[in-house]
């Protein structure tokens, strides 16, 4: 229901929030006062690259296993491609759920995948070393 939906979305909302800031704030911590720009618009561009190459990646993945999924399942050639809800209402009832089937479990190693990538950089976080603040004063 979208009640579920929702309240998902500001759980993950509520969760990944306070995790760009606190990584802001790392960097901006360890890196020197006079490269705060560089250090801060470095994460920023980082992060925007990261999503493009994982959206990316998935997106490819997805696509290999709904093309390995539906393999025979829709008539005619290339019709993967051009899927879409119209296509799936029109589809006998049977093939209709083997579509909704094959779009699950192309999904699955997704989120496999996005799970370990997480773990791992959960992992290497808990590794960073945590350097003083600093007071305002100029470095030496």
């Amino acid at each position: 229901s979208l009640w579920v939906v929702a309240s998902a979305r500001v759980f993950v909302g509520r969760g990944l929030g306070p995790v760009f800031s606190l990584g802001g704030a790392a960097i901006q911590n360890a890196v020197p006062r006079e490269m705060l720009g560089v250090g801060t618009a470095s994460a920023n561009m980082f992060r925007l690259i990261g999503g493009s190459v994982g959206t990316a990646a998935f997106g490819a993945l997805f696509g290999s296993g709904l093309s390995d999924n539906l393999a025979g399942v829709l008539p005619g050639e290339g019709s993967i491609r051009s899927i879409g809800a119209d296509t799936v209402a029109s589809l006998p009832p049977e093939a209709a759920a083997q579509v909704q089937h094959g779009f699950a479990m192309a999904l699955h190693p997704i989120f496999w995948i996005a799970a370990a990538v997480a773990l791992a950089a959960c992992v290497i976080s808990m590794r960073l070393r945590e350097p003083p603040l600093d007071n305002g004063e100029a470095r030496a």
